[in-house]
């Protein structure tokens, strides 16, 4: 420390005091006193840089309001350096605490100390996907996905960790990842510590199909209001348009399900027809019920008015083999459909269109002046779009 003796007045020696650092307690018994002026330490500050093993020291910051005169480095493995400027070559990673301390001209000293991270490692990422495991046949997920990425840095620590989906840009990963969508994925990952080094890309591929696949049922023919009436071959078709179909089963008439392998032949009658089909995921179809209908036989028709007799005013008198109307008459004929029912009759008096039924009935009442022989004729359709029909001559005599 500087010392300096100074003698003064009083007043002089207030002046001082107020603007000086005085210790009052240095006056001597002479009325003399020593004004002692404290210099302030110097303070100690640095940079660095790290290459490798490798770190450059720069105390250049510090300062002092007299002169530095020893920069002491303690490298936080148990070497000492010293110098403004340091380099210093470590001989394994880890997380060193380098000390520096500065001394002036004055014996003041400082300290300051900072952690530094000598890393070369990258960090290690290693990925979760949930469900744990494909969740469907053949290595296919049928739900969505969800991936966990999860890094560790044992020395600098984790900067931040990226992914992509395919081809698609980098992405910075922040929570999870979701797939929603079928598809073929292939999932790329790496990360960043803090000290700049970078992981090597990781990768692996999941494959999702959770739709079911559909089948196209195809007949042989066309039918008419849901029937057919010839026989009929069925083909089933699957389709799926991710992991591919594994197989098509059939049922005919409740039968166990089978493969199926040919075409389907159905005869007359009606039918039920069951088929689904299961892909290569084991996504399954919901079972398709087909009601299949065939009427091969074309309706029975019966003339039961006028027939085989005598007719006097709408009545039989006498059985004929041969039939003859005198008066007026009703023509009854009725049609008879076992499997697709009767669509409708039609009455035809010599080529001409007269009336017709929607019903298994039909009634005509016939009473025009008429000498000679009438052509009854009867034709009826079935819902399978089958027809059939009669004739009967009649001989009427109606003088009306």
């Amino acid at each position: 420390m500087n010392k300096r003796y100074i003698s003064a007045l009083p007043i002089i020696v207030l002046i001082i005091f107020a603007f000086s650092n005085i210790d009052m307690k240095n006056c001597n018994e002479n009325g003399f006193f020593f004004l002692s002026l404290n210099s302030s330490d110097p303070v100690a500050s640095f940079d660095f840089n790290i290459n490798g093993y490798s770190v450059t020291l720069d105390a250049s910051s510090s300062y002092d309001d007299g002169e530095i005169i020893n920069y002491t480095w303690d490298m936080g493995d148990g070497n000492l350096r010293y110098g403004k400027i340091v380099y210093y070559t470590y001989s394994a990673e880890g997380i060193y605490t380098i000390c520096l301390t500065v001394r002036d001209n004055e014996n003041n000293e400082n300290s300051t100390c900072k952690k530094i991270f000598i890393d070369l490692t990258p960090p290690l990422t290693f990925h979760k996907i949930i469900p744990s495991s494909p969740n469907g046949k053949n290595g296919w997920y049928v739900s969505n996905v969800r991936i966990k990425l999860f890094s560790n840095d044992a020395l600098s620590g984790v900067n931040a960790t990226f992914y992509k989906i395919n081809e698609k840009k980098w992405k910075l990963y922040e929570n999870f990842i979701e797939i929603d969508k079928d598809g073929y994925y292939e999932i790329s990952y790496y990360s960043v510590d803090n000290n700049g080094n970078e992981e090597g890309e990781k990768k692996f591929d999941i494959r999702i199909d959770a739709t079911e696949p559909y089948t196209i049922c195809t007949f042989s023919r066309n039918g008419s209001k849901g029937w057919f009436n010839k026989p009929l071959s069925i083909s089933l078709n699957a389709i799926d348009n991710m992991s591919g179909v594994e197989e098509t089963y059939c049922s005919v008439d409740s039968e166990s399900f089978k493969k199926y392998r040919e075409i389907i032949n159905i005869g007359e009658g009606n039918h039920i027809l069951y088929y689904f089909s299961v892909d290569r995921a084991g996504n399954a179809e919901n079972i398709v019920r087909k009601e299949v209908k065939i009427d091969e036989t074309p309706p029975e028709i019966k003339l039961k008015n006028p027939s085989n007799g005598i007719y006097i005013l709408n009545k039989k008198i006498f059985q004929l083999n041969s039939t003859i109307v005198i008066g007026n008459v009703t023509v009854y004929a009725e049609a008879i459909d076992h499997f697709s029912g009767v669509k409708k009759i039609e009455l035809y008096l010599n080529g001409k269109y007269i009336a017709n039924s929607t019903s298994s009935e039909l009634k005509y009442e016939l009473d025009e002046r008429y000498f000679g022989i009438y052509r009854i004729k009867v034709l009826a359709e079935d819902f399978a779009s089958n027809y059939a029909s009669i004739e009967e001559n009649v001989f009427v005599l109606n003088l009306k």
